[in-house]
């Protein structure tokens, strides 16, 4: 198994987390549900990053408590889950997700979007939340040649515009050195919209891409299936520059 390096945690109840980054040496950096040792944490979330020259089995979670130092843990008695998470030029680690208590902020809604960052020593920069009266979440996460964080998920209310009804897709631009929304939009039908990924081009544009219940972009195609779709938005404002809806093999 490899070693662990500079580890942190972030939750409060039941967390999980499902992603990884790369920096440059180059380390792993995962977020995972680890097996561990009850009689030290319940139910931890952490960041580790461990030497990928060492032999390592993904068929088995490593134990929590190898080589640990310089734990980070913040939140109450609630559930926090990390979605996804990216290293930025500097390699400082960007995490973002949902939860449903008071993480960064006061809680709005019954589950809360947020993103933290933290430098390449683990060392806490900032955190971001915000939240409607309902459940709001971020799935996916890209950074921009300045740093900036872009976040895109779902909201099944009002989180930057009046509710479309069902679930709406958002996306929001985060700055890099301060943590303050630039900017934020929300769309959708009267069904379920999500955005599920996001990625951040070179010159000034990012996209999405997810599922739609309804006709986000033209018509459904599918029968009473979900069609997926994919949209280019500017970087500078969020505004949509294509769009593309095609009908769903899988669902």
């Amino acid at each position: 198994m490899g070693d662990y390096l500079n580890p942190i945690q972030l939750g409060t109840g039941v967390e999980i987390s499902t992603c990884l980054a790369l920096d440059s040496n180059p380390t792993i950096t995962p977020t995972m549900y680890p097996t561990f040792d009850p009689t030290i944490f319940q139910n931890p979330v952490f960041v580790p990053t461990f030497d990928p020259t060492t032999t390592y089995s993904p068929t088995s979670a490593p134990t929590f408590g190898i080589n640990i130092n310089n734990q980070i843990r913040v939140g109450n008695a609630s559930n926090d889950f990390v979605r996804d998470s990216l290293l930025d030029s500097k390699e400082n680690l960007v995490v973002v997700g949902h939860t449903k208590s008071s993480l960064f902020k006061e809680v709005v809604g019954n589950k809360d979007v947020f993103a933290a960052k933290y430098d390449n020593q683990l060392n806490f920069i900032w955190g971001f939340q915000e939240g409607a009266l309902a459940d709001d979440a971020f799935y996916s996460a890209c950074v921009d040649k300045e740093d900036n964080i872009y976040a895109a998920g779902f909201t099944n209310g009002g989180l930057f515009t009046p509710s479309n009804g069902g679930l709406d897709i958002i996306a929001a631009k985060i700055n890099s050195t301060t943590g303050n929304n630039i900017w934020g939009i929300q769309n959708g039908t009267s069904k379920d919209d999500v955005v599920q990924e996001i990625a951040c081009g070179n010159t000034g544009y990012v996209v999405v891409g997810g599922y739609t219940s309804g006709d986000l972009i033209g018509s459904n195609k599918g029968t009473n299936t979900p069609d997926y779709f994919l949209a280019k938005l500017d970087s500078s404002n969020g505004k949509v520059i294509w769009g593309l809806q095609v009908k769903s093999q899988f669902f």
